[in-house]
């Protein structure tokens, strides 16, 4: 006789915030990457799904997964696709699709600026946003990816980050529970409709009081949460 769990659905949340800059993230890099080989190595049924939820001052869902929610105030801006999740999604692990959330503003709501009655030449620093503080800094790098059970497509995602900005702990936990949820199983199938995942795990995540699945949550941070700021409405 033996006893396992047949399924298992891992979450891998990931600090990229500008203070993980240098030995930090290699280590982050080394250790995911070791993760993601120790587990799926052993995973001979290929029953076991790996996803990715880098995060800084935001989530940046990358432009198929933002697709699959009721996203406003859409800026237009290439690589930027953050969403400034209302207090009311907190509420439940289940995130809805339809519910009407705005994008966050590409803009720098951090650095001081000079407001002095005079004129500030464009090319100073006082009048120009300072990229870094952007709270969903454009990326094709720091962006969720989808469940996957390939080593090396893993890890070279792993290997693609780069440290910028803040660090929205909340913001990182609720993505990587959002796709740990049931409710997220229409998702998974129109994602996998439009070859924007891996079909293999398209009927997933399974029920919560499923027996022969383990949900797992594996977060990876240097300390602190850092409130993230947003834009109001109408601006």
């Amino acid at each position: 006789a033996e006893q396992r769990i047949n399924n298992v659905e891992i979450m891998l949340v990931l600090d990229v915030s500008g203070s993980m800059a240098g030995a930090k993230l290699t280590n982050l890099k080394a250790a995911a990457s070791d993760f993601v080989e120790t587990i799926l190595e052993n995973d001979t049924d290929n029953r076991t799904a790996i996803a990715l939820v880098p995060y800084n001052g935001q989530v940046n869902l990358g432009p198929a997964l933002r697709g699959r929610f009721n996203v406003q105030d859409s800026h237009g801006t290439a690589n930027v696709n953050c969403i400034d999740l209302p207090a009311s999604v907190y509420n439940t692990s289940a995130m809805s699709q339809a519910l009407p959330m705005p994008m966050t503003a590409h803009v720098d709501s951090f650095s001081n600026t000079d407001t002095g009655n005079y004129y500030t030449n464009f090319g100073s620093g006082w009048a120009t946003p300072d990229a870094r503080n952007r709270w969903c800094p454009p990326t094709t790098a720091n962006v969720v990816r989808m469940p996957n059970n390939d080593i090396d497509t893993l890890q070279a995602q792993i290997n693609g980050l780069t440290a910028v900005g803040a660090t929205s702990i909340n913001a990182g936990m609720k993505w990587g529970l959002t796709l740990l949820d049931p409710d997220s199983n229409t998702m998974f199938n129109q994602m996998a409709a439009q070859n924007a995942m891996n079909n293999s795990f398209a009927d997933r995540p399974y029920a919560y009081d499923d027996t022969e699945t383990m949900k797992v949550i594996v977060l990876m941070t240097d300390g602190e949460h850092f409130a993230e700021e947003r834009i109001n409405d109408g601006f």
